[in-house]
């Protein structure tokens, strides 16, 4: 069985029982995993002036390992979705520790919990097994015998649990721990290595005063380095518009990229929101804190208006935005299977814009009785489209 999707991680049965116990686990009480995630989203929105994802997170090292918030006794730092709800809940609640529990482990490891200490839900995803309209759970699956197994088809249930921060956990001995502050120029070659190794990404022109990634020519447009305040800006903004370009459909073809989108409707937000997370999961990556991509006021109030409506109207809004931008993220870091990235060659080939603009000219001068002049016009042509969707 796979460990992880979308991110975030999937337990057994008995993984289960280990983590969290007998009692609840995971049920979501009254209302869907989902609705749960996003209330607490909204609550934190509330606080904050900000979006809860622009706010930079503390970063410590632990085993080694940079994190934002970890489980003190797996020692597993928090992916995907996890990874926003435990560092937005650090980073807004003003907690020192990186270290969460759950109630078991707190009792297992001899610790007492303060009363009234805030939760974090964690979401995770557990097997069931389908045979037309029966579903049955792990353990009945496994007690089948093997002749019966073939009949029942594998899917996944979303789950919570509850963990706790270290900062409201007694009678155990968590280790202190100081804010990564790596020197400036190895944030810069950890992302440069990024940069350097991910496969498939569009070409980059610099200059003017905007950022964007346009899908028509598959490109992205960036200013000059030297135009942000700060070296990580650049990488954070950069890390924003590939994150777009991993939309197009010679790559991960994320089927509303399709639909025009503008300023203001749901698609629009929805992929802001995949290019923002996904932002923070390469600079995550590369050990630099995030950086906000517009500081203008406008801009800000605008975002968290339409973000706020989203997550209201929609309650899978969050958790679908964080599993395009986990899976953004993997395909820039190269760790998806190799057959997503043969994709690439193949419809650049017989898609992309140079072919589609290529096969226009030549019909264009087909429809024109050949001559010197026309070969040499149409040569010319196809030579500054090679130019064009090359270099642009």
């Amino acid at each position: 069985m796979k460990k992880s999707l979308d991110g975030i991680e999937i337990l057994s049965h008995r993984q289960e029982l280990i983590l969290i116990g007998k009692t609840s686990l995971g049920k979501a009480q009254g209302k869907s995993v989902n609705e749960i995630i996003t209330d607490r989203i909204l609550k934190l929105i509330e606080k904050s002036d900000l979006l809860p994802w622009r706010k930079p997170w503390k970063k410590v090292e632990f085993d080694g390992i940079e994190v934002s918030g970890v489980n003190f006794k797996t020692k597993k730092p928090y992916t995907g979705a996890n990874f926003f709800m435990t560092a937005m809940a650090i980073a807004f609640e003003g907690w020192e520790s990186p270290f969460f529990l759950t109630f078991k482990q707190i009792e297992e490891m001899g610790g007492k919990l303060q009363k009234g200490a805030a939760s974090v839900p964690i979401v995770y995803y557990t097997p069931l097994y389908r045979n037309g309209k029966r579903t049955i759970t792990q353990p009945v699956y496994d007690a089948l015998p093997d002749s019966q197994k073939a009949d029942w088809e594998q899917s996944f249930t979303l789950k919570y649990y509850n963990v706790f921060n270290a900062d409201f956990i007694e009678g155990i001995d968590f280790p202190k721990v100081d804010i990564v502050k790596k020197p400036e120029f190895e944030q810069i070659e950890s992302c440069e290595a990024i940069l350097k190794n991910a496969p498939n990404m569009p070409p980059v022109k610099f200059g003017g005063d905007s950022a964007y990634y346009m899908p028509s020519a598959d490109r992205i447009q960036m200013p000059f380095p030297q135009s942000f305040n700060r070296v990580p800006e650049f990488y954070s903004t950069l890390f924003h518009e590939m994150i777009h370009s991993t939309g197009s459909p010679s790559r991960l073809d994320r089927e509303e990229k399709k639909k025009r989108k503008k300023w203001g409707d749901s698609y629009y937000a929805f992929e802001e929101l995949i290019a923002e997370m996904g932002a923070n999961y390469l600079c995550a990556e590369a050990g630099i804190l995030y950086h906000t991509l517009d500081n203008s006021a406008a801009y800000l109030k605008g975002w968290k208006a339409q973000v706020t409506n989203e997550l209201s109207n929609d309650p899978n809004f969050f958790l679908k935005a964080c599993a395009d931008a986990q899976k953004g993220a993997d395909y820039i870091l190269g760790r998806l299977d190799q057959k997503v990235y043969d994709r690439y060659r193949e419809v650049t080939l017989d898609t992309g814009p140079f072919r589609i603009l290529y096969d226009q000219v030549k019909e264009q001068f087909s429809q024109v009785k050949p001559t010197l002049q026309t070969a040499t016009a149409q040569k010319q042509r196809i030579r500054i489209l090679k130019l064009k969707y090359k270099y642009a």
